[in-house]
């Protein structure tokens, strides 16, 4: 498989979970909405972590090392980021596949960490790469400002960028197996004991407030299984390989997938989907620098 494969997947993965997640959180609760979304980041992670845990057990990729960066890089992507990832897609009418567009501002984050604190060299072509991805970031912000832009929306979603940022900052420096699923196993299950700890009351409530949870958590899980134990195993494996600036240029185009996708989903069900211009203006040139940059890895 060229090196830029794993990139590539979990791109495609998460932007396929985008309506997925869109589903779930349009069948939410809305008197007791933000019991309902913890509840959902909590069922995401134990979703992903039982499947990512059967295939480390099916590939013998046991830990034997636990890193504290690997800890914190899944404390801060798995219920911090895709809690607010989920808040953020809420404020966006429960379009997810827009809120998803600020996360965009995550490659400049992550490539300045990679740069100025990882020591990771990035050719004169990756600088180029970088350079369509602001362009595009800022022209879906601009649409941002002409249409469904809130500021509770905007807050959400550069909160998000800079805590999956940070995450895979230490993403990077907890890759210390030999096996990155190993290592994937490591941020997932100890996010999901985190975030036991902490979302278990939510649960409780809900339960205690007779809410059916049954009802509307598929989605969730259904998103844990793919984002977490798959797309991001994907990812840890080509930060391994490739490193975390190039990954994560590469992987920059996947909120415009994500568009692409729930305009199919949408169309299918016969509901009226419209895309500006701008977007699909926006997500060429996006998809240009994500191109550009893999081109250097072939």
């Amino acid at each position: 498989m060229p090196l830029y494969s794993y990139a590539l997947l979990s791109a495609v993965l998460w932007a396929i979970s985008a309506p997925i997640i869109s589903s779930g959180l349009r069948s939410l609760p809305q008197q007791h909405r933000i019991l309902a979304v913890f509840t959902g980041v909590l069922a995401s992670q134990i979703a992903g972590t039982i499947v990512l845990g059967i295939i480390v057990i099916e590939q013998s990729a046991f830990p034997s090392v636990i890193s504290g960066y690997a800890v914190i890089a899944g404390i801060l992507t798995f219920p911090i980021a895709t809690g607010l990832y989920y808040f953020s897609g809420s404020a966006f009418n429960n379009r997810i596949e827009f809120a998803s567009q600020f996360v965009k501002i995550k490659p400049i984050f992550s490539v300045l960490f990679a740069v100025l604190i990882l020591n990771e060299t990035l050719l004169f072509i990756s600088y180029i790469s970088l350079a369509l991805i602001v362009i595009g970031t800022l022209i879906l912000i601009v649409e941002g400002f002409r249409g469904t832009f809130n500021w509770l929306a905007l807050g959400f979603g550069l909160l998000t960028a800079l805590s999956w940022a940070f995450g895979e900052l230490f993403i990077k420096l907890g890759l210390i197996s030999q096996n990155s699923i190993s290592d994937t196993f490591v941020a997932l299950s100890s996010a999901a004991l985190f975030s036991l700890v902490v979302f278990t009351p939510a649960v409780v409530k809900l339960i205690q407030l007779k809410v059916v949870i049954s009802s509307w958590i598929s989605p969730f899980l259904l998103h844990g299984i793919i984002s977490f134990s798959i797309a991001y195993a994907c990812f840890f494996e080509s930060i391994k390989h490739i490193g975390l600036g190039k990954t994560v240029l590469i992987t920059a185009f996947w909120p415009i997938l994500a568009i692409f996708f729930s305009s199919l989903v949408n169309k299918f069900k016969g509901d009226e989907y419209h895309i500006p211009v701008s977007i699909w203006f926006a997500a060429i040139i996006l998809l240009m620098g994500s191109i550009i940059q893999a081109i250097t890895l072939v």
